[in-house]
Protein backbone atom coordinates (compact mmCIF):
# COMPACT_ATOMS: atom_id res chain seq x y z
CA UNK A 1 0.00 0.00 0.00
CA UNK A 2 2.72 2.10 0.74
CA UNK A 3 1.66 3.91 3.72
CA UNK A 4 5.01 4.94 5.00
CA UNK A 5 5.20 7.08 1.72
CA UNK A 6 1.87 8.51 2.32
CA UNK A 7 2.52 9.11 5.49
CA UNK A 8 5.94 11.12 4.70
CA UNK A 9 4.44 13.05 2.03
CA UNK A 10 1.23 13.88 4.08
CA UNK A 11 2.99 15.15 7.20
CA UNK A 12 5.29 16.87 5.07
CA UNK A 13 2.25 19.02 3.51
CA UNK A 14 0.59 19.11 6.40
CA UNK A 15 4.06 21.07 8.47
CA UNK A 16 3.73 23.48 5.62
CA UNK A 17 6.76 22.04 3.36
CA UNK A 18 5.09 23.46 0.01
CA UNK A 19 3.34 26.90 1.28
CA UNK A 20 1.49 27.56 -1.83
CA UNK A 21 -0.90 24.83 -1.86
CA UNK A 22 -0.77 22.84 1.79
CA UNK A 23 -4.97 22.06 1.75
CA UNK A 24 -5.00 20.89 -2.18
CA UNK A 25 -1.84 18.48 -1.30
CA UNK A 26 -3.19 17.09 1.66
CA UNK A 27 -6.32 16.61 0.18
CA UNK A 28 -4.96 14.67 -3.00
CA UNK A 29 -2.90 12.89 -0.42
CA UNK A 30 -5.87 11.74 1.61
CA UNK A 31 -7.36 10.66 -1.74
CA UNK A 32 -4.85 8.44 -2.62
CA UNK A 33 -4.54 6.83 0.60
CA UNK A 34 -8.16 6.01 0.31
CA UNK A 35 -7.85 4.33 -2.79
CA UNK A 36 -5.26 2.42 -1.91
CA UNK A 37 -6.67 1.16 1.23
CA UNK A 38 -9.62 0.24 -0.68
CA UNK A 39 -7.84 -1.46 -2.89
CA UNK A 40 -5.43 -3.66 -0.56
CA UNK A 41 -8.98 -3.81 1.84
CA UNK A 42 -10.89 -5.32 -0.95
CA UNK A 43 -8.77 -7.72 -2.24
CA UNK A 44 -7.54 -8.96 1.16
CA UNK A 45 -11.04 -9.30 3.11
CA UNK A 46 -12.18 -11.87 0.14
CA UNK A 47 -9.19 -13.65 0.70
CA UNK A 48 -9.87 -16.67 2.65
CA UNK A 49 -10.42 -16.98 6.57
CA UNK A 50 -7.90 -14.45 7.28
CA UNK A 51 -9.86 -11.78 4.91
CA UNK A 52 -12.98 -13.06 6.57
CA UNK A 53 -11.51 -12.86 10.13
CA UNK A 54 -10.48 -9.37 9.90
CA UNK A 55 -13.95 -8.89 7.65
CA UNK A 56 -15.71 -9.92 11.15
CA UNK A 57 -13.05 -7.65 13.28
CA UNK A 58 -14.08 -4.48 11.16
CA UNK A 59 -17.90 -5.14 11.08
CA UNK A 60 -17.80 -5.70 7.20
CA UNK A 61 -19.46 -8.15 5.40
CA UNK A 62 -16.91 -9.05 2.60
CA UNK A 63 -19.93 -10.05 0.39
CA UNK A 64 -21.25 -6.27 -0.32
CA UNK A 65 -18.93 -3.38 -1.19
CA UNK A 66 -17.50 -0.25 1.67
CA UNK A 67 -16.33 2.53 1.27
CA UNK A 68 -13.05 4.05 2.90
CA UNK A 69 -14.72 7.11 4.07
CA UNK A 70 -12.05 8.93 5.66
CA UNK A 71 -8.12 7.90 6.09
CA UNK A 72 -6.00 10.94 7.20
CA UNK A 73 -2.31 11.01 9.57
CA UNK A 74 -2.67 12.68 12.91
CA UNK A 75 0.25 13.51 15.53
CA UNK A 76 -0.66 12.21 19.03
CA UNK A 77 1.29 13.41 22.44
CA UNK A 78 2.22 10.02 24.01
CA UNK A 79 2.13 9.63 27.77
CA UNK A 80 5.81 9.85 27.46
CA UNK A 81 6.08 13.27 25.52
CA UNK A 82 7.08 11.96 22.43
CA UNK A 83 5.08 12.34 19.18
CA UNK A 84 3.33 9.27 18.15
CA UNK A 85 2.24 9.35 14.38
CA UNK A 86 -1.83 7.75 14.08
CA UNK A 87 -3.81 6.71 10.63
CA UNK A 88 -7.16 7.55 11.25
CA UNK A 89 -9.34 5.40 8.72
CA UNK A 90 -12.95 5.25 8.51
CA UNK A 91 -14.99 2.31 6.99
CA UNK A 92 -18.38 2.65 5.57
CA UNK A 93 -20.48 0.00 4.24
CA UNK A 94 -24.32 0.05 3.41
CA UNK A 95 -26.49 -3.14 3.02
CA UNK A 96 -29.81 -3.10 1.56
CA UNK A 97 -32.29 -5.10 3.61
CA UNK A 98 -36.03 -4.80 4.01
CA UNK A 99 -38.03 -2.65 6.12
CA UNK A 100 -40.27 -5.20 7.29
CA UNK A 101 -38.59 -8.27 6.99
CA UNK A 102 -42.32 -10.26 6.84
CA UNK A 103 -42.40 -8.38 3.94
CA UNK A 104 -39.33 -8.90 1.71
CA UNK A 105 -41.27 -7.48 -1.33
CA UNK A 106 -41.83 -3.88 0.70
CA UNK A 107 -39.77 -1.31 0.49
CA UNK A 108 -36.21 -1.47 1.31
CA UNK A 109 -33.79 0.71 3.64
CA UNK A 110 -29.99 1.42 3.57
CA UNK A 111 -28.61 -1.07 7.24
CA UNK A 112 -25.42 0.74 7.72
CA UNK A 113 -22.20 -0.40 8.92
CA UNK A 114 -18.23 -0.32 9.56
CA UNK A 115 -15.70 1.04 11.81
CA UNK A 116 -13.05 3.83 12.97
CA UNK A 117 -9.37 2.85 13.03
CA UNK A 118 -7.04 4.58 15.05
CA UNK A 119 -3.68 2.67 13.84
CA UNK A 120 -0.24 3.40 15.53
CA UNK A 121 1.92 3.54 13.03
CA UNK A 122 5.42 3.68 14.64
CA UNK A 123 4.59 0.15 16.51
CA UNK A 124 2.35 -1.35 13.23
CA UNK A 125 -0.62 -1.89 15.08
CA UNK A 126 -4.06 -1.15 15.82
CA UNK A 127 -4.73 1.10 18.87
CA UNK A 128 -8.23 1.24 18.76
CA UNK A 129 -11.53 0.12 16.64
CA UNK A 130 -14.93 1.23 17.16
CA UNK A 131 -17.41 -0.83 14.97
CA UNK A 132 -20.94 -1.38 14.12
CA UNK A 133 -21.11 -4.49 12.88
CA UNK A 134 -23.43 -5.00 9.65
CA UNK A 135 -24.07 -8.07 10.76
CA UNK A 136 -25.64 -7.50 14.08
CA UNK A 137 -29.00 -8.81 13.93
CA UNK A 138 -30.12 -6.69 17.39
CA UNK A 139 -29.29 -3.66 15.80
CA UNK A 140 -30.64 -4.43 12.37
CA UNK A 141 -34.25 -5.37 14.05
CA UNK A 142 -34.21 -1.70 16.59
CA UNK A 143 -33.72 0.49 12.47
CA UNK A 144 -36.06 -1.77 10.89
CA UNK A 145 -38.68 -1.25 13.61
CA UNK A 146 -37.51 2.86 13.67
CA UNK A 147 -37.96 2.87 9.37
CA UNK A 148 -41.37 1.21 9.75
CA UNK A 149 -42.90 3.73 12.98
CA UNK A 150 -41.15 6.61 10.53
CA UNK A 151 -42.21 5.34 7.40
CA UNK A 152 -45.78 5.20 9.03
CA UNK A 153 -45.43 8.91 10.21
CA UNK A 154 -44.65 10.28 7.13
CA UNK A 155 -47.75 8.31 5.21
CA UNK A 156 -50.19 10.24 7.47
CA UNK A 157 -48.28 13.24 7.53
CA UNK A 158 -48.58 13.10 3.93
CA UNK A 159 -51.39 10.81 2.99
CA UNK A 160 -54.11 11.68 5.75
CA UNK A 161 -57.93 12.99 5.33
CA UNK A 162 -58.75 16.66 4.45
CA UNK A 163 -57.38 20.16 4.91
CA UNK A 164 -60.68 20.24 7.90
CA UNK A 165 -58.99 17.55 10.02
CA UNK A 166 -57.70 18.62 13.14
CA UNK A 167 -54.02 17.42 11.97
CA UNK A 168 -54.06 19.37 8.67
CA UNK A 169 -51.46 16.73 7.14
CA UNK A 170 -48.72 18.31 4.62
CA UNK A 171 -50.31 16.72 1.15
CA UNK A 172 -53.55 18.59 2.01
CA UNK A 173 -51.92 22.02 1.76
CA UNK A 174 -50.62 20.98 -1.41
CA UNK A 175 -53.35 19.51 -3.54
CA UNK A 176 -55.62 23.00 -3.70
CA UNK A 177 -58.25 22.49 -1.79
Amino acid sequence: VGLRAHAQAYMYAESGGSRTEPRAKLFDLEQRVRHDLHGWLSTHLRSGAAGRRDAAFLGLDPSHPFEVHGARFAHRAGPDGNIEPQLLVSLLQQVPVPIDPADPAGGTMAFEGGCTIVADLWHRRIRYCIRKHVGSVDRLRRQQAFAARTAAATARLYFAGHPDDAGEPFAALHRGV
